[in-house]
């Protein structure tokens, strides 16, 4: 992307998927402008994120100036704990110190109901080739408008010690213990030879392989 030749507001840097790119390899949620300003710098974009949600090089560079975008530069505030969320929809909620970009997680859906408050990076062709389709769809709201953008596929992995896995008679080549364990009753099998042969466990508590099951299903369950 050239450099702009004028200087960009906030809202206006935030207007295109392309813009936001230069900003970061993974494009990420723009907050909408608001009647009382977060930063007072015309040049500074505020940016919500927990810890660990993005590259700590990443929030450097960022801060120091955005690439093609100079004069402009990041402000990355970390707000911490169980309280993200509601500190964001409290500020939703007042029109009022709203940042300018915002990390959220898979729960972008509680946002919904206030799309209208948020750009629409609506993807061009090739920028939608880059990505799962199921990935972008997550962050589309019902009336299509592209408001969230993906920043990883969230993987995971099974991470053991071969050492365990020997003694219990089991493979311990990556490839051989992926195969053994391709659905939930292979891991049950699998954790219980682990068990009885060497009194070691694959989880550690009942919860966290609850959370699991749950979140690798297709479903969710909503209490009401």
């Amino acid at each position: 992307m050239t450099a702009p030749t004028h200087r960009l507001s906030r809202r206006g840097f935030l207007a295109g998927a392309g813009a936001l790119g230069a900003l970061a390899s993974a494009t990420l949620l723009a907050g909408c402008s608001t009647g009382t300003a977060i930063s007072k710098d015309p040049d500074e974009l505020v940016l919500w994120y927990w810890n660990r949600s993005l590259d700590p090089k990443f929030l450097q560079q960022a801060a120091g100036g955005i690439s093609g975008h100079e004069p402009m530069r990041l402000r990355p505030d970390l707000i911490g704990g169980a309280s993200y969320d509601t500190k964001f929809r409290t500020a939703l909620a007042g029109n009022a110190f709203i940042p300018d970009v915002l990390m959220v997680n898979s729960n972008c859906w509680l946002y919904f109901p206030d799309e209208d408050l948020f750009t629409d990076f609506a993807p061009s062709a090739t920028e939608q080739s880059a990505y799962y389709d199921w990935k972008l769809s997550l962050g589309r709201t019902p009336s299509g408008r592209q408001c969230f953008w993906p920043v990883d596929t969230g993987p995971t992995g099974f991470f053991y010690n071969q050492e365990v896995l020997r003694k219990a008679d089991l493979p311990t080549d990556p490839d051989e213990v992926s195969a053994a364990i391709q659905t939930w009753a292979d891991f049950r099998t699998f954790g219980k030879q682990i068990k009885q042969q060497t009194g070691a466990a694959t989880i550690i508590t009942a919860t966290q392989l609850f959370n699991q099951f749950v979140s690798a299903s297709p479903t969710r369950a909503f209490a009401l």
